[in-house]
């Protein structure tokens, strides 16, 4: 079977590819007439552009890199929808990357994709990622970045958070209020955000309260299920 594409086109029409790939691309150098015959028989022999081919020329890929520290979060699933249904609207694709929690990982999928793989990247950044010189790098290099929920504060760019402060806060305010006395912060990772945000606010609702307070209620957890598990049982069930 022919494979029918512009240099094809060209042929039957007796045309330059270039003609008919302005003629394509609706330009004002190729006349009415022209661009008219080049449609008819694009038409006719269902002509499809290649989307790969095309992005090569334009030096842009149409992709979106996500970089998510963990799939298991409904929260990191919804954020992922939401951004497919807009990329969708203007003909983006997504390539989406799992980090595992692990910054050595984070760094090679940013590496990865600093090869000329996506147009931008939106990530939540890994619980161990404490310094951002492979994130600085990415702006190096041209190519946009967005943060979300776990961010990077030091890079200048957009970022979209919860005020997690007052979540914390909040959170630790209607416990007391409900009486309870002893309230335990259960803290994945003190490198992130929303981490040192949430603490924060737990810490100045404890203070504002005037209860009694230790700081071996600040609980760190682990990214194993069965060492949290372990950990849960030490201060909840005692010897």
């Amino acid at each position: 079977m022919t494979k029918i594409n512009i240099k094809y086109l060209a042929e039957k029409l007796n045309m330059a590819p270039s003609t008919v790939s302005r003629a394509l691309n609706d330009s004002y150098e190729i006349s009415q007439a022209t661009k008219d015959k080049v449609l008819a028989l694009a038409k006719e022999l269902n002509y499809q552009p290649n989307p790969y081919a095309r992005s090569l020329r334009a030096l842009r890929s149409k992709t979106i890199g996500v970089i998510i520290p963990e799939r298991i979060n409904n929260f990191f699933a919804q954020v992922i929808d939401g951004i497919e249904d807009i990329t969708k609207q203007h003909g983006y694709h997504l390539l989406v990357y799992n980090s595992h929690e692990d910054v050595t990982q984070e760094k090679k999928i940013i590496s990865y994709l600093l090869g000329g793989r996506v147009d931008a990247i939106v990530m939540s950044v890994s619980s161990q990622t404490s310094s951002w010189e492979h994130l600085e790098q990415v702006q190096r290099h041209g190519i946009p970045i967005i943060f979300f929920d776990r961010i990077a504060q030091n890079i200048p760019t957009t970022k979209f958070i919860t005020n997690d402060y007052q979540s914390g806060w909040d959170a630790t305010r209607q416990l007391i209020d409900r009486g309870c006395r002893k309230i335990y912060f259960l803290l994945l990772s003190k490198e992130i955000t929303i981490g040192k945000e949430r603490l924060r606010g737990y810490m100045d609702a404890m203070k504002d309260s005037e209860l009694p307070f230790s700081e071996d209620w600040v609980i760190q957890c682990a990214q194993d299920e069965k060492k949290n598990m372990e950990i849960f049982k030490s201060f909840l069930y005692p010897l």
